[in-house]
Order: C-alpha cells, then sequence, then structure tokens
C-alpha cells in the first residue's frame, strides 16, 4: 500500500486533503518547519547511513535484498539517482536469488523512477519486457498504475491533440484496470472522479480518509495535496491554501524532497500578495527538486519561479528607492544639526559678551553669575541633547540598513546591493559625529587639553594632538566636564565597552597630580 501511494502521488498534480480534527499547521507553523529543513535533511541521511552500514555487514542475500529494497523506499522521494541504484541493485540481487516476483518488482519500480525522472521512453521500454500474462497477481495493480503515470506524464507533453487525447485514453484505461483489481481503491478512485468533475462525491471519500489519519503519518502529505486539488477545481482558495499548507509541512517534515505542495503554495501565495514568503518557498522547492533530481518537479518549479521572482526584484528596486529617500532625510537633518550648531556658536558669543558686561558692573553681579550658571547648564544640556539625536540617527539608519539587508539576503542578490550591506557608510557617520563633537567642544573650552596638562605631572602631559580632535582618553573627560559622568552613558557614546571606559578613567587619574580630585577639577575648566 505504501509504495502504492508514492506511485500515486508522483501522479498526483490533482488531488486533495481533509480537515482531519487535530490542530491544523498556518503559515506561521509551516515557517518554523522550514527553519529545521537542513536539520531534517542530515537526520535522513544519517537513518539512511546506518542501514547502508547495515547492508555493507550483510551476507544473507535475501537480507541484503530487503535492505536495499528499504533504501530503495527512503530515497524514492530523496534522490532519485539513488533510488534508482538501489531499485537495479534489488534487480540483480532477485536475479541472483532467481526469483521472478523480486525481478518483475524491481523492473515496475526501475520504471517508476524513470518516469519522475522525466525519462519516460526508458520507462516505456522497460515495461515492455514484462509480460503482464505471467505477472504475479500481487504485482499487477503496481502494473497497472505505472502505466497510468507513464501515459498521464506522455499526455502532457505531447504536441499533438490526436497523440495527448490518445495518451489519455490509454493512460484511463490503466486506470480502469486498477478499480477493476481493487474497485476500494481510494486514491484511483477519487482520482478518476476528480477527472470526471464529480467534485463533491470525490472530496467527501479523501476527507473522510484524511479525518482517520494521525497528523503524523507520511499519507498526510499526498492526502492533504489531493484534497487541495479538490478544492482548486471547486474554486474554494481559502480551503486549498489550508490543505497546501498541511501537505507542505507534512512533506518537509518528512524530508521528502519530490513534492508538488510547496511550489503550489508559493504561487497561491504570491496571487495573495504575500511576495516574501512566495519567493522563498518557490526556492527551497526548486532547491529540493535539484537535490532529489527530479526533472518534472524542477520543470514545473521553472515555470513557476521567473513569475515570481520578477515582482521580487521590484519590491527591492522599490525599497531600495525608500532607502535613497530615508538618506536623504538623514542628510536634511544633518544640515540642520549643522545650522543649530552655528546658532549656539552666535549664542556662545553673546554669553561672552554678558560676561565681559558683568565683569564691568559691579551692581549687577550675582545675578549675572546666576544667568552665567543657568546658560552654561542650559548650553550643557543642550550639547548632550545633539549629540544624542546624531547618535538616534545613525543607529536608526544602520538598523534600517539591516533590514533591508536581511530581506535581499533571501533574494538574488546583484552589485547594486553590494554598497547596502557594507557598514562603511555607518562609520563614516561615527566618524563625522565624533569630529563634530570635538570640533564643538573644543571651540566651547579651547583652553581644555591646557587644563587637563596642569592637572596631570609633566611627563604625563598631552602634547601631540591633532587640530581639533581629541584622543580617547581626552574625548571621556571632555564627556564628564559636560556633566556626562555615567559610565554606561559614556560607553555608549563612544562604542566601547564599560570596563575599556573604567580602565581609561583610572589609568588616566593616576597620572594626575591630586588622583583622588582629579575629575572634580576637570569639573571647574571654564569654558569660553
Amino acid at each position: 500500500m505504501y509504495r502504492f501511494l508514492v506511485i500515486i502521488y508522483t501522479l498526483l498534480i490533482s488531488l486533495p486533503l481533509s480537515a482531519y480534527e487535530h490542530t491544523y499547521p498556518d503559515l506561521n507553523d509551516l515557517d518554523a518547519i522550514l527553519n529545521k529543513h537542513n536539520e531534517i535533511t542530515f537526520a535522513k541521511i544519517q537513518s539512511i547511513e546506518s542501514k547502508k552500514y547495515i547492508l555493507v555487514n550483510t551476507d544473507s542475500m535475501t537480507e541484503r535484498y530487503n535492505i536495499c529494497d528499504s533504501l530503495f523506499h527512503d530515497y524514492s522521494s530523496f534522490q532519485l539517482d539513488s533510488a534508482l541504484s538501489y531499485a537495479n541493485r534489488k534487480l540483480k540481487i532477485a536475479k541472483q536469488l532467481q526469483d521472478r516476483k523480486h525481478i518483475d518488482r524491481s523492473i515496475i519500480e526501475i520504471a517508476n523512477m524513470y518516469i519522475q525522472a522525466g525519462m519516460n521512453m526508458q520507462s516505456y521500454e522497460l515495461l515492455q519486457q514484462l509480460n503482464r500474462s505471467q505477472l504475479d497477481p500481487a504485482l499487477l495493480q503496481d502494473y497497472y498504475s505505472i502505466n497510468n503515470n507513464l501515459y498521464e506524464f506522455l499526455s502532457q507533453f505531447a504536441l499533438n491533440k490526436t497523440v495527448r487525447d490518445g495518451y489519455k485514453q490509454t493512460a484511463k484505461a490503466y486506470r480502469d484496470s486498477v478499480l477493476m483489481l481493487e474497485p476500494n481503491d481510494m486514491f484511483v478512485y477519487t482520482y478518476s472522479l476528480l477527472s470526471d468533475r464529480k467534485y463533491q462525491k470525490g472530496l467527501n471519500i479523501l476527507l473522510s480518509y484524511f479525518e482517520g489519519l494521525d497528523p503524523d503519518e507520511r499519507e498526510i502529505g499526498p492526502t492533504a495535496y489531493s484534497i487541495s486539488e479538490y478544492y482548486r477545481s471547486m474554486g474554494n482558495r481559502e480551503e486549498e491554501k489550508k490543505y497546501l499548507i498541511i501537505s507542505a509541512a507534512s512533506d518537509i517534515k518528512h524530508g521528502i524532497k519530490e513534492y508538488c505542495s510547496l511550489s503550489r503554495l508559493a504561487m497561491v501565495l504570491y496571487e495573495d500578495g504575500d511576495y516574501e514568503r512566495a519567493h522563498k518557498y518557490v526556492e527551497v522547492a526548486l532547491n529540493d527538486a535539484i537535490f532529489c533530481d527530479a526533472k518534472m518537479r524542477t520543470l514545473e518549479v521553472t515555470d513557476i519561479l521567473p513569475i515570481i521572482e520578477t515582482d521580487y526584484q521590484q519590491r527591492l528596486k522599490s525599497q531600495r528607492t525608500n532607502l535613497i529617500y530615508a538618506l536623504i532625510c538623514i542628510s536634511i537633518l544633518m544640515i540642520l544639526l549643522i545650522i543649530i550648531l552655528f546658532m549656539l556658536r552666535r549664542y556662545q558669543g553673546k554669553l561672552r559678551s554678558a560676561k565681559e558686561q558683568v565683569e564691568k558692573t559691579n551692581q549687577l553681579l550675582t545675578e549675572s553669575n546666576r544667568l552665567l550658571a543657568e546658560s552654561s547648564s542650559i548650553k550643557n544640556v543642550y550639547i548632550f541633547n545633539l549629540m544624542m539625536e546624531c547618535v538616534n540617527r545613525i543607529e536608526s539608519f544602520d538598523n534600517y540598513r539591516r533590514s533591508l539587508n536581511k530581506k535581499a539576503i533571501s533574494g538574488d542578490r546583484n552589485s547594486v546591493f553590494s554598497d547596502l550591506k557594507s557598514p562603511e557608510v555607518i562609520e563614516h557617520e561615527w566618524q563625522s559625529f565624533y569630529a563634530m563633537f570635538d570640533k564643538t567642544f573644543l571651540q566651547l573650552f579651547p583652553s581644555f587639553i591646557q587644563e587637563i596638562n596642569n592637572l596631570l605631572k609633566p611627563e604625563e602631559w598631552f602634547i601631540e594632538i591633532k587640530e581639533w580632535c581629541l584622543p580617547t582618553e581626552l574625548r571621556i573627560f571632555a564627556l564628564i566636564r559636560l556633566g556626562i559622568t555615567d559610565t554606561d552613558r559614556i560607553a555608549s557614546l563612544l562604542r566601547y565597552s564599560k570596563s575599556t571606559i573604567y580602565a581609561y578613567r583610572s589609568r588616566t587619574r593616576l597620572k594626575a597630580i591630586e588622583p583622588d580630585n582629579f575629575e572634580m577639577q576637570i569639573m571647574k575648566i571654564s569654558s569660553i
């Protein structure tokens, strides 16, 4: 029965599934399963390798045949070339055992693998070697089913209508032969009902069968796909999608590589506007078809892929345009920040004039000092807010770049996106930010370096310093002078670890003439 289900599933690009009374997987569940796709594949390979080890260490021909048969079924929907190899090994062993039934079964299985691999004429020639009248009765059903599959596939690729109709009639004759042998064969019977457009009758049969299945059974995949085809023919899109999800989840969970459901689901999602999932699913389906070496499935997926890929690339282009707009907005914001800094500089000039006026007027000294203290506080807070705004803009831009980069990774990446992956722009923005900070601070505190040196031992003075550029130690103490004394905040602004900032502070304090009062003395350094 299991072998027959595999045969039918290769043919079924038109069958449905049912509503069992269990929790249905949704798209999020399917995404979670696909995230474990490589783990599932590895586990299946490990299982196969364990059987190969037993095969190598077995001398009994009968036991070797049985293991090869098990490996054949493992590979039949996983890797067709390996399945074909073990089917041929089975045939060779069967001939050595002179077992006519096993020989004929192996030939039928090889013919089926040829069909899945798109080698229809080789399959036809192989089946012609069998004498139907001499076949074991237990093999007749598989024999008729394989011939039905063959002529169904031949009809799909026939260029002439007369030839195509002839293939369809031959396929129907073989299908009828199956039903004569086994009138209650559900899959062949419901396929006939689907062909005859007796949708409700066939759907009821499949749904009833589906409800009796355990959710973890492998038959869930092909049965669910069959039900989805019924709903597709009936125009019920939501139910079609529901059972395609069930089928795809079952196929992936069981390590099946030769399937229809995921690529069909990708097309449905594409038509629904879910382009991200559609692109991801069709890529997985194509990779699995290539891994399996299933020529027919590869052709089916490559027919769908260009449609989805074109729209996906257009969406990426649109996102790139949005990024350009975002960069423009950030540039405008930076210009505004420069203007604000210029205004701040002018404000500092007014403060200097106010200070000179206070020195000339004893009568207003107390009030002027209070105003200067308040202005200095406002200045410090204002500078800090500007710095944090710069940091926020830079981090926002970086997060946006990362987000677009993640989306682009899943598609065909051209050189047009290489700039988006580079952190060069962000690093440049950080360096620009630090340069702006250094210049602004030194304009506010032009004697800051000299004042720091006065607090240090002569041999520890800062001597060779670039114009308008502070080394890391001085940048840390510049932030402290502005009132930012918390190590966490300093580490965040300068992109160092807390331990690094702590080490810088400690090391510089030890160089001071009065280590215990060093940071308090820094706070007393005056601005312009």
